[in-house]
């Protein structure tokens, strides 16, 4: 049993949301894709254990893309800080790889109510704008280190860029928002290409997966969001300085707020 059409256009639109809130915010679009592809699985095949960790898999796949573009429109805009992320790499690629192992070993509720504490958490965050001040610079510490690897880590376990953790961050010590945003996407990138092979290689051969899925990694969602995410996130991205973000980050923080909600009521 293929989707039927008008899941595929409800993911179409998902994705191009997902691709404007990357090229903007930074967040990534996991945060909007885990989500709806998770819901249209429970709708289309009914509730299986392997529904959330298709999700997490498939919306790491869509990242990989979308914020590489992404990327290289911040790169161009000198709107990107290397030192954090050459300082970062390593630290970033343990945690997200050991993420990916992790959520192989996890049962899909805790996944499902870790999705939806951290989106309650992030609408919080986008609703107050940043209330968090650490300082003026960027020191080198265990615990600037430690963040790297807590990012990689949680981000890889619920199918996520990083990039809510990463802007927060990198705002609270006063780097500007589009620097933040540029170095998120990039960062964005290496979890979701450290996580994805365990999800892939760990799920290879599992039976009564979705039609055209390799592992959890689903080809239907892959290819229909791979169509609109990327254009969407590389044009919004272009646009960072001439957007304000302030009333878009109040929306997004509805829209995190009831998603949230419906993952907290279908998980009781």
């Amino acid at each position: 049993m293929l989707v039927d059409p008008i899941f595929i256009i409800i993911i179409v639109i998902g994705s191009c949301f997902a691709g404007m809130i990357s090229g903007l915010l930074g967040v990534g679009g996991g945060i909007i894709l885990v989500p709806l592809f998770y819901t249209i699985l429970d709708n289309v095949y009914g509730y299986s254990e392997h529904n959330i960790h298709i999700a997490v898999t498939t919306s790491l796949a869509n990242i990989v893309i979308t914020n590489s573009l992404a990327t290289r429109t911040h790169l161009l805009k000198h709107n990107f800080n290397k030192n954090v992320f050459k300082n970062w790499f390593f630290f970033i690629i343990c945690g997200a790889f050991l993420g990916g192992v992790m959520a192989q070993y996890l049962g899909a509720l805790f996944l499902v109510l870790l999705f939806a504490c951290f989106s309650f958490v992030l609408c919080l965050y986008m609703w107050f704008d940043n209330p968090f001040y650490l300082g003026q610079t960027l020191q080198r510490s265990w615990r600037y280190y430690g963040f790297a690897f807590f990012n990689g880590l949680i981000s890889s376990l619920i199918g996520i860029g990083g990039g809510s953790f990463t802007v927060p961050y990198l705002t609270a010590y006063r780097v500007s928002m589009n620097v933040a945003v540029g170095t998120s996407s990039g960062i964005s990138v290496i979890i979701a290409l450290a996580a994805l092979p365990a999800n892939i290689i760990f799920s290879y051969g599992i039976q009564d997966l979705p039609p055209l899925s390799v592992g959890y990694l689903n080809g239907i969602f892959f290819i229909s969001v791979m169509l609109f995410s990327p254009l969407f996130a590389y044009i919004f991205s272009r646009l960072t300085d001439r957007i304000e973000a302030k009333k878009l980050k109040k929306i997004f923080a509805i829209f995190l707020f009831f998603t949230s909600l419906k993952l907290f009521i279908s998980s009781v």
